[in-house]
């Protein structure tokens, strides 16, 4: 399956909706980094919420999927995550094969993986944060302002440390 080169990001509202998920939508240009995607939507990179997939195995050599959630202006720790996950060995799942499993571009990506069984992993940080987060649509000219409170009850992530 290909991935468009633009989402419409009806999953995630279907699936934001359907939890009662209250978001508001921004639209805004794309930009290059996590930065300055959030100087253009004028809010401090902290509240942006940056996902990465990974990829592990566990020491009975399974594959593992991990979806990552840090704040935007933090970076991820791999060591981190590997010891969250308790997992042997851990690296960057392929940008295509992540774009397949979410279905959207990258720099797109929403904190919850609609399919495929990726586990969700979430910095601590983010249980402390008690206003609205940007988070990824699944399109790259839209955002969604949630609270990560109700985020957090939808994918039920594990916690830890896994930021620098």
């Amino acid at each position: 399956m290909d991935v468009p080169d633009r989402c419409d990001g009806e999953n995630l509202r279907v699936l934001l909706e359907s939890a009662n998920i209250r978001f508001r939508i921004v639209h805004h240009k794309i930009r290059g980094s996590t930065v300055d995607q959030s100087a253009e939507r004028g809010h401090a990179p902290s509240l942006a919420v940056k996902v990465l997939l990974l990829e592990g195995l566990d020491h009975s050599d399974e594959k593992v999927r991990l979806l990552c959630a840090i704040p935007g202006d933090k970076r991820l720790s791999y060591d981190a995550v590997r010891n969250v996950g308790g997992l042997r060995r851990i690296w960057t799942m392929p940008r295509r094969e992540a774009e397949r499993l979410m279905s959207c571009p990258s720099g797109s990506f929403p904190p919850i993986c609609l399919e495929g069984g990726a586990q969700h992993v979430f910095d601590w940080s983010f249980k402390a944060i008690s206003d609205a987060v940007v988070i990824g649509s699944g399109c790259l000219t839209e955002s969604y302002w949630v609270d990560i409170k109700e985020i957090i009850g939808v994918a039920k992530p594990k916690f830890g440390r896994i930021t620098l």
